[in-house]
C-alpha cells in the first residue's frame, strides 16, 4: 500500500507541473525568455558598473597627480581614452539602467515581482 501512495503522489505532482506549464505560455521548455534577457542585461550592467567605478578612480588619481604631484601624465592618459573607453562605458550604464527600469515597470504592470 505504501509504494502505491508514493506513486500516486508522484503522478499528482507531475500532473500539476504539466498543468502549470500549460497555463504559462511565456515559458518554453523550462526557459523564460524575458527572464533570460533580464539576467544578461543585469550581468552586463553589473560588470559595466565596476568598470565605471575603476574609471572614476583613474580620473581621481589623475586629478591628484595633477594638483599634488604636479605631473599631468595620468590625467592626460585618462583624457586620451575618454572618447574610446569612458563615454561608451557610461552610455552602456545609462542605457542598461533605463532598460532595467522599463523591465521593472512591465513586471509591475503584469503583476510580477
Amino acid at each position: 500500500s505504501a509504494p502505491s501512495s508514493g506513486n500516486d503522489s508522484m503522478d499528482r505532482l507531475l500532473a500539476d507541473a504539466k498543468r502549470m506549464r500549460a497555463e504559462n505560455p511565456k515559458e518554453t521548455n523550462g526557459f523564460d525568455l524575458v527572464f533570460g534577457v533580464k539576467e544578461i542585461i543585469s550581468t552586463v550592467i553589473t560588470a559595466d558598473f565596476f568598470l565605471v567605478c575603476a574609471l572614476l578612480v583613474w580620473f581621481v588619481a589623475g586629478i591628484f597627480c595633477s594638483y599634488v604631484l604636479k605631473d599631468d601624465f595620468v590625467q592626460i592618459q585618462f583624457n586620451n581614452r575618454f572618447e574610446t573607453i569612458v563615454q561608451p562605458a557610461l552610455g552602456v550604464l545609462m542605457i542598461g539602467s533605463a532598460a532595467g527600469a522599463i523591465f521593472n515597470n512591465e513586471d509591475e504592470e503584469a503583476g510580477w515581482k
